[in-house]
């Protein structure tokens, strides 16, 4: 006995009846067949397992691949991504001179890990990575935003798409991005192009001659002088971005504050900011502005202390 696949050009594809077999072949007549090439553009093609050739096993992979939905391979392919986060990237970018800058907000051991981080950058990484919100200090996040597929309940669909916004952290490229997606995807049958992005923007300086950076730094202590103030990174997108062929030092700042659960309401419901926060951004930037006007900082305090 043979066991056989029937395929019917008038009504679509359909699965005959299995009977207990060691081989599959393909039924259709040949008028059938120069039908169903006049009507599609790419002729469907069905693998034949015979002992002959010894290829069993091979033909129906293919054949299992053949059979599954466009739905099935990119939501496979959506999991692979979700489950393989990006490499670890901690201490490549700015976030080391932000926990290098805090640590002596600390008691012991945490100040003695944020002050070495030489040594400590893979178990402090392992923390950041736990949450959502710190995660992006650590590697490129991936967050799949949309998903689509399928125009009726009863036709399966062609095609599926889904959409990956990409948060690149400042040590990766995006072609190095892409690589990694090429390679944690791993099916041809999955084509991945890029719709928009842009390369990280260069690191703005923070020293002690960073005109920027120092005139923050003293406008939000004038205001806040309880505060530690650290360079970090802004995980969200701004359009400061349309600035870097102005200037080499780019600062994301604004004296918002953040309360727990705050960061959930970004860009969704119930964002918002306090009247009394409102308030005091309006004067950080008064207060901002006024302090540029100066022809050059004033020399920075001596690293060596005297006694």
């Amino acid at each position: 006995s043979i066991r056989t696949f029937s395929l019917d050009v008038n009504v679509g594809l359909q699965l005959a009846r299995w009977e207990k077999t060691d081989n599959i072949s393909l039924v259709i007549e040949r008028h059938h067949r120069e039908e169903l090439l006049a009507r599609f553009k790419e002729a469907v093609r069905i693998p034949t397992v015979s002992h002959e050739t010894g290829s069993n096993a091979s033909a129906l992979r293919e054949f299992d691949a053949f059979l599954q939905s466009s739905i099935g391979i990119l939501a496979s392919a959506v999991t692979r991504l979700e489950e393989n986060p990006m490499p670890r990237l901690f201490g490549l970018g700015p976030e080391r001179e932000t926990f290098e800058h805090l640590a002596h907000k600390f008691k012991l051991p945490l100040k003695f890990i944020m002050s070495n981080l030489w040594l400590f950058s893979p178990l402090l990484s392992r923390v950041l990575e736990r949450k959502p919100d710190t995660n992006a200090l650590v590697r490129t996040t991936t967050a799949v935003t949309m998903f689509n597929s399928g125009v009726k309940l009863n036709v399966i669909p062609p095609l599926a798409e889904a959409f990956v916004n990409l948060r690149i952290h400042s040590a990766h490229s995006v072609q190095e991005v892409l690589d990694v997606i090429q390679e944690t995807v791993g099916d041809e049958r999955v084509k991945i192009q890029l719709v928009d992005g842009f390369e990280p923007l260069p690191v703005s300086s923070s020293d002690e001659r960073s005109f920027g950076f120092q005139i923050i730094k003293k406008t939000v202590l004038d205001m806040f002088p309880t505060v530690t103030v650290a360079p970090g990174i802004c995980v969200g997108n701004t359009d400061s971005r349309h600035f870097k062929d102005l200037t080499s030092d780019i600062y994301r700042f604004a004296p918002v504050w953040f309360k727990p659960g705050d960061p959930q309401r970004f860009h969704g419901l119930n964002e918002r900011i306090s009247k009394k926060n409102y308030e005091e951004i309006v004067v950080f930037y008064f207060n901002l502005i006024q302090n540029c006007d100066i022809q050059s900082l004033p020399e920075p305090h001596s690293s060596v202390h005297e006694l």
